[in-house]
């Protein structure tokens, strides 16, 4: 993997292309803010005016938050850099009378300044220091004197003055300069372009948030700095380019938005409130028709499980769903360290001893440094108010990230240093020395980046011949030393990836993930496991907007940017382990990238629970969209489903149930049965409420509508039902299939039935409702009928909708075949596999829709692909399954036995086997509201198991 394979880096090289400039937001402090730049002439202290008069040092004055720079035409000049508190007097030059400087000229009368970029290098600032106070005197060519020194003599006076109101002043000043810049609708690419939203908001690139005015229209993202950085005025991103859009914290908060653009540049946007960036991240999402970055865990999980994914892709999966992101150095992607043998001429992937501990963390791997550690933790007090920690320092922040880079990206380690390297005994400058020093060091438990397992090794090579000092034992800092196993820097990282992808690495990675990402991140867990760090760095320990203290608010922000921060947690349980053989099995020299490379859907904002529980992951399914009919939903919290109890047992119907579903509220329970008859069950008096029968032959399903006093019901009479509870009798018929009905679904505006006579129809419900509320009475409308599906050759038992990404499958009974059409215009047949070897029984898409999850009469259990039909995993079943419901991790399956098992399609195995029906389970029913699942079957009987 390069870096343009794994993600577009707004790191170092792709950075945008188009500002040659040298002046860089990077040449400021931290934070600071760039208002304006004026074409200036510059008459340095000490000159003979009439001599520079007709050659006058021609640039651009900016007035920072911080600072005045000068940046002149010629690029061999220095940049020069004024900060406000080093500034003695700044106003209007009081010219001699016989002056041969005409115009009003600025002065500044400093006693230090700052020099950049002298001859136009890359190197370390020269803080220039003067025996006394000089003046520099700088002429607007083209603005008014006062325009110049208006805002820069407020900001002056704020540090000089005012120190400790400095920072209020400055933000009243930057939302003052903010109010007065203007949106010009000229800048639009098509004037027809429907203007959604408006907001202010920082792009965010590493080490600078630069603020400017979001405007969304129905097809473009503009973003209009409120400065001259760029030599446009607004940057401009297509809607029709970004393929996903992710939800960031940044700093601690949940301001961030991160937008993934085909062929062009990551955007990380951090906007003033949460609820701002959820309105933009909305708007984006709809208009854009962008994935979310949540993708369903369990999907990515089983593939790497199953080898279909490498090490280095899950691991950066991982890293973005823990809001992991290039554009933010506190939270750079992290990496394990996963070879502990830097001295060797052969390195030895088959030797457990070439690698490092996985299952602890880097600062529990020496165990005398640990014991003084631990002690010292030991001591703290415990009611200090700050929480007990081990480590004061952290695997992962912009310090390390940019020890690594800092040949690559030598201007961003003089961001961060303010415009000096470290000392050059401290540098990245052996492999050998840095793993020592992690190991053996005083305070050093840092990881490593994702760039020690790409193909580029730019980073450790000094290719820019940088000035990076030299040691005490006057050794000139040049290129990383490598170990001796390693020919080259590209011969270092492919031995590198190739360790991360062996089987020793697979086999234990699971336990890093669960020190970084998983259960040992926090609590009791991560105490036992030596893994706590400074509470600063953990998600939720401050809150900064209810910090109304300006000061004490920037030093949070500054601890922040100094430790890092812990990625967001994951897992509450223990991670799985790899498959046994599947190892490496996606390969070490060139990792699976289909589902990296392309959108991920997902379940919108994944939510991977951490409840705290010892119970499962606590996983919401949503295969429908939020704005459904709660008729159509299958959601619920699946919450210690392993741990079901049953709670009541009742002969409801006389003669096999065939369907069951439960009311929105959560309520009541609708069953139908081979007796013809429909049931209303009080789940919470546990009391048959009413009975009805219907036709004449068996029922076969049945679907609450919205209100819950109308109820949709198929039979196996060919038709479909409309039953009124309140009036207690059918409404209405739909004569709609040739053989029984065996399922119905409502999608939006439409019907779909499916049938034994291997048909699906796609019913105008509107229409079919206004023809058929006419007469009670049996019709065949069949000019209602959107469109016939076809494909399956026998009779269709089961039927699964999702709503957010338009697909339909259904199962057919003999030949073990799956079709999945899109509901879409056209209603395109996506996939038609012989998945199973007998008839298959239940079928449901995951929660993302990205996968369906089936069972058959061959006793087997199937995970598929829905976009590539490829299968993910099989699971051979003790019984035969006959239906089931997922959240796309766990399986609720009733058998052909009776039995309820609970699956995990993560570990591979059961985690429960729940006993009572005497007979084959053929429905299974879920309350959310009162976490309850409800089964029926072949014995006649409803089983209710409480899940809470």
């Amino acid at each position: 993997h390069s870096r343009s394979d794994c993600v577009t880096m707004a790191f170092a090289r792709d950075q945008d292309k188009f500002d040659v400039r040298r002046f860089s937001l990077l040449l400021l402090e931290t934070r600071e803010i760039y208002y304006d730049d004026y074409s200036v002439h510059y008459f340095p202290p000490g000159c003979v005016e009439r001599k520079l008069v007709s050659r006058p040092i021609k640039g651009r004055l900016l007035v920072c938050s911080n600072s005045i720079l000068f940046d002149p035409s010629d690029p061999l000049e220095p940049i020069l850099k004024f900060p406000f508190r080093s500034c003695n007097k700044l106003g209007r030059w009081d010219a001699p009378l016989m002056s041969p400087i005409t115009g009003d000229t600025i002065s500044i009368v400093a006693t230090e300044f700052v020099q950049m970029k002298e001859g136009n290098m890359v190197k370390p600032y020269h803080f220039v220091k003067l025996e006394k106070p000089e003046e520099f005197r700088f002429c607007p060519q083209y603005n008014p004197i006062s325009a110049v020194l208006g805002k820069a003599l407020r900001l002056w006076k704020a540090h000089r003055d005012h120190p400790r109101d400095r920072l209020s002043i400055i933000d009243a000043i930057t939302a003052e300069h903010c109010d007065s810049i203007q949106f010009n609708n000229s800048w639009l690419e098509d004037l027809s372009e429907k203007i959604l939203l408006k907001m202010t908001a920082d792009r965010v690139t590493p080490m600078v948030a630069n603020p400017g005015r979001v405007v969304l229209t129905d097809s473009i993202l503009y973003f209009q700095p409120f400065n001259n950085i760029n030599p446009e005025p607004v940057q401009k991103f297509r809607l029709s380019k970004v393929f996903r859009v992710v939800r960031r914290r940044y700093l601690l908060r949940q301001v961030g938005l991160e937008l993934f653009l085909r062929d062009g540049p990551v955007v990380f946007l951090s906007c003033d409130t949460e609820a701002a960036r959820d309105s933009l991240c909305e708007a984006i999402r709809k208009f854009a028709e962008a994935e979310s970055e949540s993708e369903n865990q369990g999907n990515m999980m089983l593939q790497w499980q199953n080898g279909e994914l490498s090490n280095f892709d899950y691991l950066m999966y991982l890293n973005r769903m823990a809001d992991r992101s290039f554009n933010d150095l506190t939270q750079y992607p992290v990496f394990p360290w996963v070879i502990a043998d830097y001295t060797s001429k052969e390195l030895d992937l088959s030797n457990p001893v070439t690698f490092r501990d996985l299952s602890k963390p880097i600062g529990a791997l020496n165990e005398e440094r640990l014991r003084g550690w631990k002690q010292r933790y030991d001591d703290m007090p415990p009611e200090g108010g700050i929480p007990k920690f081990l480590y004061g320092t952290h695997y992962s922040s912009p310090g390390y990230v940019l020890y690594y880079t800092v040949r690559e990206c030598p201007e961003y380690m003089l961001c961060l240093q303010n415009g000096k390297y470290d000392n050059a005994d401290r540098m990245f400058r052996s492999m050998a020395e840095t793993w020592d020093g992690v190991i053996n060091g005083g305070a050093d438990v840092k990881e490593l980046i994702p760039e020690f397992y790409m193909d580029d090794g730019d980073f450790l090579r000094n290719v820019q011949r940088l000035d990076l000092g030299t040691t005490q034992d006057t050794q000139k800092v040049g290129d990383v030393t490598l170990p001796p196993w390693a020919t080259d820097a590209n011969d270092f990282l492919a031995k590198c990836r190739a360790a991360l992808e062996c089987d020793h690495v697979s086999n234990n990675i699971h336990h890093w993930i669960d020190l970084i990402f998983g259960y040992k991140q926090r609590g009791p867990e991560a105490v036992a496991a030596d893994n706590v760090f400074y509470y600063i760095t953990y998600e939720g320990a401050v809150d900064l907007d209810a910090i109304a203290d300006p000061a004490e608010r920037e030093s949070l922000q500054a601890q922040i940017m100094e430790f890092g921060q812990t990625p967001k947690q994951l897992f509450s349980i223990p991670h799985p382990s790899r498959r046994s053989g599947m190892a490496g099995a996606a390969g070490s020299g060139s990792a699976s990238t289909s589902t990296l490379d392309g959108p991920m859907t997902s379940v919108d904002d994944a939510v991977l629970g951490l409840d705290g529980s010892d119970g499962p992951l606590h996983v919401v399914e949503t295969s429908a969209s939020a704005d459904a009919d709660p008729a159509t939903l299958i959601a619920v919290e699946w919450v210690q489903v392993h741990n079901l109890t049953m709670s009541s047992y009742h002969k409801l119907h006389r003669d096999a149930i065939q369907g069951a579903s439960v009311s929105a509220d959560g309520h009541t329970l609708y069953t139908v049965s081979q007796d013809c008859n429909l049931k209303l069950f009080s789940l919470n008096s546990l009391q048959q409420t009413y009975a009805a029968p219907i036709g004449d032959m068996s029922l076969a399903c049945c679907q609450p509508l919205k209100d819950g006093n109308t109820v949709m019901v198929g039979s196996w009479d060919n038709n479909v039902y409309w039953y009124s509870i309140e009036f207690g009798r059918v409404m209405a018929t739909l004569d709609a299939h040739d053989d029984a009905v065996s399922q119905v679904a409502l999608f939006g505006d439409r019907l779909i039935t499916a049938s034994w006579d291997s048909t699906v129809k796609v019913w105008d419900y509107a229409a079919a409702a206004s023809e058929l509320s006419s007469a009670v009475c049996k019709r065949r409308t069949d000019d209602c009928v959107l469109v016939e599906l076809d494909g399956v050759d026998s009779e269709i038992k089961c039927m699964d909708v999702h709503t957010d990404r338009e697909l339909l499958v259904v199962g057919g009974s003999h030949e073990g075949r799956v079709v999945i059409w899109t509901l879409k215009s056209g209603y395109d047949v996506i996939q038609s596999l012989n998945v199973h070897d007998e008839a298959v029984s239940d079928v449901a898409f995951s929660p993302d829709g990205q996968r369906i999850v089936s069972c058959g009469n061959d006793s087997t259990l199937k995970v598929t692909s829905v976009d590539h039909g490829n299968e993910i995993s099989s699971f051979d079943m003790d019984a035969e399954i006959c239906c089931l419901k997922t959240n796309g991790q766990l399986v609720l399956g009733g058998a052909t036995n009776g039995d309820l098992i609970v699956f995990d399609l993560v570990q591979g195995c059961a985690l429960a086997c729940h006993k009572k029906h005497t007979d084959a389970i053929r429905t299974i029913a879920i309350s959310t509201v009162g976490n309850q699942v409800i089964t029926g079957g072949d014995d006649n009987a409803i089983c209710i198991w409480d899940a809470s």
